[in-house]
């Protein structure tokens, strides 16, 4: 009798977490368009990606990313395979260079982690000011590496401030599904 190779719990965790990011950024791209207030969007990807970032508990054992920026906390790998994963979904559906949402996703939870170390998780004011910095940090830097990237690889320049009117609204927006959620949780 063959028996079947044993899969550790960790691959299905991932495999579970990359099908949790497939079904929200089907649903960001296919459904909640049509729930844009003014050309702003829900971002679910991100605010799923925050939410790993901001309530996971870091992991003890040494890590590469942490050894990167020094000083900073340890970032656990599921965070950072979340960051991945998310930004390997959304570069598949998207019309930015490939790569983009990938790397903002890895740079948005190394800076979520570093922010958290100057603060208390369980506020919320805490909680606003960590999403605030780490939303217009995700906007400035995609937007950034969308000119790099087409410059480098398609030698065309293209700029696309992310700051107008719309950024403000999408701030609101996103602001609220995410302190929905965090009231949610707080009350279990």
């Amino acid at each position: 009798m063959i028996k079947a190779p044993q899969l550790n719990s960790k691959f299905f965790q991932y495999i579970l977490l990359a099908f949790v990011f497939y079904l929200l950024a089907a649903l960001e791209s296919s459904f909640f368009i049509h729930f844009s207030i003014y050309s702003a969007e829900l971002n679910l990807v991100f605010i799923s990606v925050f939410l790993l970032s901001f309530f996971t508990q870091s992991s003890g054992s040494s890590n590469v990313v942490s050894n990167i920026w020094a000083g900073s906390p340890m970032v656990s790998s599921t965070v950072l395979r979340a960051g991945i994963i998310g930004g390997l979904l959304l570069d598949l559906i998207s019309i930015a260079p490939f790569g983009a949402f990938t790397i903002t996703f890895l740079l948005v939870v190394l800076l979520i982690r570093k922010i958290q170390s100057f603060f208390d998780k369980s506020n919320i004011s805490c909680f606003l000011i960590v999403f605030l910095i780490s939303f217009l940090f995700f906007k400035i830097c995609f937007s950034v590496l969308v000119m790099l990237l087409l410059l480098i690889f398609e030698q065309r320049f293209f700029f696309n401030s992310p700051f107008n009117w719309v950024l403000f609204i999408e701030i609101l927006y996103n602001l609220f599904v995410v302190l929905l959620i965090f009231c949610i949780a707080k009350l279990k």
